[in-house]
């Protein structure tokens, strides 16, 4: 088992399968995009499933596959079918910008996809052209609704909460949550990326705005390691989550590693560490393999040191689009 020296049970995998993205969001990726990784430095599918066999093997049984944008990633599908296939695997989950998801979204279920995360910061189509460079509003929408037609449970818009940009639309978020069957969480802005501090707005300030429309009610231990709090909002039958990792950090419950497109593994989001796993990978040897996750998962940090002071952020290192969602 995979189990660090805070006591902690690692089951939780979130892979990357592609550096590649087809929007270009401002806190994220340039407008000129980036260098990608060369093809022989990215993870083959039969290397990603050795991977995670291997680690399926001492005790992860959570998969998540991120991006960049997971859905440019040719025959993907392939990749989620042999994952749901796996013994010891029994919750494969997807997070997506969305653009692609209903041109796909019959072969995902048919790979046995189950349930969806799909990012969308704007429900103003103007708004979304501006903060990804990109004019795929319709597309997204129309991915969101295609997901719930076609029986993925729980569909969830995660939210990247926005001072000054999105932070007029909060009830409009949870008016199309409950309108279109879906759960919509809020995140707090992290610093990655070029947006400055200011950006910032909190989980209490987004209740606050909720409060004035909507009665929550928090649903206690929906799930002990998700690092989303659940409510209730009353008179629906819909929810709505926070994650809010600046202002409450939820380290001690972490359970969770990372896996990029080009083999590195990362057991912290915020930490600067990266542990290069590509040529043992690559050698196929599942008990190195093994050992070597062991001694990882044994210097997993307690927690992570970003924080909000007074809206002063210290800047993480990291920028997302090179971990991987």
């Amino acid at each position: 088992m995979l189990i660090d020296r805070f006591n902690r049970k690692i089951n939780y995998l979130r892979i990357s399968v592609t550096d590649r993205c087809n929007l270009r969001c401002l806190y994220c990726m340039p407008e000129e995009g980036i260098e990608l990784f060369p093809s022989n430095k990215i993870l083959s599918f039969e290397e990603i499933l050795f991977f995670v066999e291997t680690v399926s093997n001492l005790g992860v049984n959570k998969i998540r596959i991120t991006g960049g944008e997971p859905l440019i990633r040719k025959n993907v599908q392939f990749l989620i079918k042999s994952i749901c296939k796996l013994e010891n695997v029994n919750d494969v989950a997807l997070t997506t910008n969305g653009v692609l998801l209903e041109k796909y979204i019959n072969e995902l279920v048919d790979a046995g996809l189950r349930r969806v995360n799909i990012s969308l910061d704007t429900l103003k189509r103007d708004k979304f052209k501006f903060i990804t460079r990109r004019d795929f509003f319709s597309e997204v929408i129309r991915g969101i609704k295609s997901a719930v037609k076609n029986g993925l449970n729980p569909v969830k818009v995660n939210i990247v909460a926005i001072k000054n940009f999105n932070d007029d639309e909060i009830i409009d978020f949870v008016r199309f949550g409950i309108e279109n069957n879906v759960e919509i969480r809020f995140i707090e802005f992290m610093p990655f990326g070029d947006f400055h501090n200011l950006r910032f707005i909190s989980k209490k300030e987004i209740i606050s705005k909720i409060e004035q429309y909507f009665k929550l009610t928090i649903i206690p231990n929906r799930d002990i390691h998700s690092p989303a709090q659940i409510y209730k909002i009353n008179g629906t039958n819909a929810t709505v989550g926070f994650i809010s990792p600046m202002t409450e950090h939820f380290c001690n419950r972490c359970n969770r590693i990372r896996l990029t497109c080009n083999g590195t593994l990362k057991t912290c989001l915020f930490s600067n560490k990266v542990y290069n796993l590509l040529d043992i990978i690559k050698s196929g040897d599942s008990k190195a393999l093994s050992e070597e996750l062991i001694k990882i998962i044994n210097e997993k940090p307690e927690k992570h040191n970003i924080s909000v002071s007074d809206y002063k952020f210290k800047k993480c290192q990291n920028e997302m689009r090179k971990i991987g969602g």
